[in-house]
């Protein structure tokens, strides 16, 4: 059986751009014709996990900007 190509862990996956070319574009070509799947990555993007992924990442920019 195939596995479900909008299953989190693949849109996780999607995200932090841990897929394969392949597996990329046939993501892409999904979330371009399946509303269901874009509101899931859409959920999975504006998570507090991901926020806090931000804010780490700005907070070190900011850091490393003001020491140059």
């Amino acid at each position: 059986m195939k596995q479900d190509i909008c299953e989190p862990t693949r849109l996780m996956a999607y995200l932090n751009g841990d897929l394969s070319d392949q597996d990329y574009q046939e993501l892409t070509s999904r979330l371009e014709s399946c509303e269901e799947c874009r509101q899931q990555l859409q959920q999975l993007a504006a998570s507090a996990e991901r926020w806090n992924d931000v804010r780490g990442f700005l907070s070190r920019r900011l850091i490393g900007a003001q020491t140059s």
